[in-house]
């Protein structure tokens, strides 16, 4: 799917172009963007409008096997905060090569949510740069805590990096659920062993905006199995 690209007024610079984004609404039990098994595809100059629905608007979907090399770009995602459980970008199967650069997520349950509370679906080396994230009931980002990923299949299993950088993400304003007090940025631990047990998280250049007394970023030790 392509912008429309229209000349701005009385331009005559090429490039100077004015882009206006093609809009995707979202609908009731279904995701405003569902990506299954799927690899080598790129988003972009998109709006997305939850229309205050139970649905996330970019995610990966836990039936999958994998998504890998997905990038978003330029996009607008906005009204998908039904819920705190409600997601602007999220991933629930395994997921490495991601690009997310640039977009605008304003009002989300949470911004962003990567990998699964049990320390599945893996996501790994992704890069996080450029965005301005606002007015989340829950985190800005959430990248939860991972298990030995699987050496089988096509995923990496040599160290890889996440980087996370030059973004805005702001909680200022934001109204958390009763007793679901969020801080703007969560990072999970890596595994304790095997691969991905040296993968690293490089976190430089971000502006954190937060009420008083809250917490801008929290994280934990590597994963560790009962």
């Amino acid at each position: 799917m392509e912008s429309t690209v229209v000349p701005a007024s009385g331009s005559k610079f090429p490039g100077r172009e004015k882009v206006l984004p093609r809009f995707l609404v979202g609908y009731r039990a279904r995701n405003t963007v569902s990506i299954e098994d799927s690899s080598y595809i790129t988003l972009r100059n998109l709006l997305l409008d939850g229309r205050e629905l139970p649905v996330d608007a970019v995610k990966a979907e836990g039936t999958a096997a994998y998504a890998h090399h997905i990038t978003l770009e330029n996009l607008s995602i906005i009204h998908h905060d039904a819920d705190q459980q409600d997601v602007g970008v999220s991933t629930k199967c395994p997921a490495w090569g991601w690009i997310i650069r640039n977009n605008r997520i304003d009002g989300a349950g949470t911004g962003m949510y990567f990998g699964n509370s049990d320390g599945s679906a893996p996501f790994v080396g992704g890069m996080i740069e450029g965005n301005l994230i606002q007015d989340t009931i829950g985190y800005n980002i959430e990248i939860k805590r991972q298990k030995e990923r699987p050496t089988a299949g096509v995923i990496p299993i040599q160290p890889e990096t996440t980087v996370i950088s030059y973004n805005v993400f702001s909680k200022v304003g934001s109204q958390s659920q009763v007793g679901a007090t969020r801080p703007n940025v969560f990072i999970g631990g890596q595994p304790t062993e095997g691969a991905g047990r040296f993968d690293r998280y490089l976190v430089y250049g971000n502006f954190f905006l937060s009420e008083p007394r809250r917490s801008i970023i929290s994280g934990r030790r590597p994963y560790c199995p009962l």
